[in-house]
């Protein structure tokens, strides 16, 4: 009997991560509904990334794979959008390379898309694995909802302003439309462009969502994602455009909207930037905050002179309960019952 695929393409960008390809690769072919594709880009990768993506899908697999190999390394988002020009389906899905999907996040992802076609894309909740593949917790989002349903568009933007983003990029299926009319990523707000288009895309369309856990983040130090986020240069640029971009959808979101995300985000560059450690860690925070926020830089050097920016949960605490105190609250529900969040919501 002939298995059904899914309506859907998928785009594989990768870098350096041929010691991760066949779990990746391995993961996405084990899909009990299928996609129609799956091109994979290789981002003139200088390890032996192309030879092990050669000798996977020389193999016996009946979905259609392709490899492309690019010449010069364009960097992971405009590997994106260069996939995203060869997309013909109606969903679009952009895993990690070194990443692990669930083998049905396929399959119960695009049922809730079809039943909700006007969703502007589908997530779910995500394990975090460390670099031997051992799960080592949970990816922190807030848990908005505890059954699969649709979001709508106000909800959305409600929810975003009260908890922060329940998105995880890595269990994300697009549809193609609504990122195509957003011309994809923007490669110049770096690692904050898949988060934020996918904010950007829920406001306007709405979002479905799932609260299981069907995959596997990997993290690492040496992800693109860590470091950018603690080079002071690149936060800056990051921050300005997005709040340019922001301002730029029209009245989609609100100022408060706006001021809330770039709080929660410099909030998180400055954490990052702490826990990196180093001996200019505090001369790196300060310099990503801007002038104006005089309160918020006295505090980090009290909590320098105080030495407590060797203790990372009591900085992290004092830091949120200074700009973001509810947060503190949805920490705290979080972390402290945990055995209640397959049966409650936080809202």
């Amino acid at each position: 009997m002939k298995t059904s695929t899914a309506d859907l393409t998928v785009i594989l960008p990768n870098h350096n991560h041929a010691k991760y390809l066949p779990e990746a690769l391995g993961a996405l072919l084990r899909q009990t509904v299928p996609p129609k594709k799956i091109i994979i880009i290789d981002d003139a990768s200088t390890d032996n990334s192309v030879e092990v993506i050669n000798g996977i899908i020389s193999g016996k697999t009946t979905v259609d794979i392709s490899l492309i190999c690019n010449t010069t390394n364009l960097g992971v988002n405009a590997v994106c959008n260069q996939g995203l020009s060869l997309v013909t389906t109606k969903y679009v899905f952009f895993p990690a390379a070194d990443d692990v999907c669930h083998e049905q996040i396929f399959a119960k992802s695009m049922a809730l898309l079809l039943q909700y076609p006007q969703a502007g894309f589908c997530s779910t909740l995500s394990y975090v694995i460390d670099e031997n593949s051992q799960i080592i917790g949970e990816s922190y989002v807030p848990l908005i909802k505890t059954e699969p349903c649709f979001i709508q568009p106000q909800e959305c933007r409600q929810i975003f302003r009260r908890y922060g983003s329940w998105i995880l990029g890595h269990t994300r299926i697009f549809r193609t439309a609504c990122l195509q009319e957003k011309h994809g990523f923007d490669e110049k707000l770096l690692s904050l462009s898949d988060l934020f288009t996918s904010i950007i895309i829920a406001g306007k369309n709405g979002a479905c969502f799932i609260p299981e856990l069907l995959a596997k983040y990997r993290y690492s130090v040496q992800s693109y994602s860590c470091k950018s986020s603690i080079d002071p240069i690149k936060v800056k640029q990051m921050l300005a455009i997005a709040r340019d971009n922001f301002i730029n959808q029209g009245d989609i979101f609100t100022k408060q909207d706006i001021n809330i995300a770039l709080d929660r985000w410099l909030l998180t560059f400055i954490l990052s930037i702490l826990r990196a450690g180093g001996a200019d860690a505090l001369t790196k925070a300060l310099s990503i905050i801007p002038e104006s926020r005089v309160r918020l830089r006295q505090l980090l050097v009290i909590l320098q002179r105080a030495n407590l920016l060797r203790q990372p949960v009591v900085f992290e605490v004092i830091l949120y309960l200074a700009v973001r105190p509810y947060d503190v609250y949805r920490r705290a529900v979080r972390y402290c019952y945990r055995p209640w969040l397959n049966k409650k919501s936080i809202i």
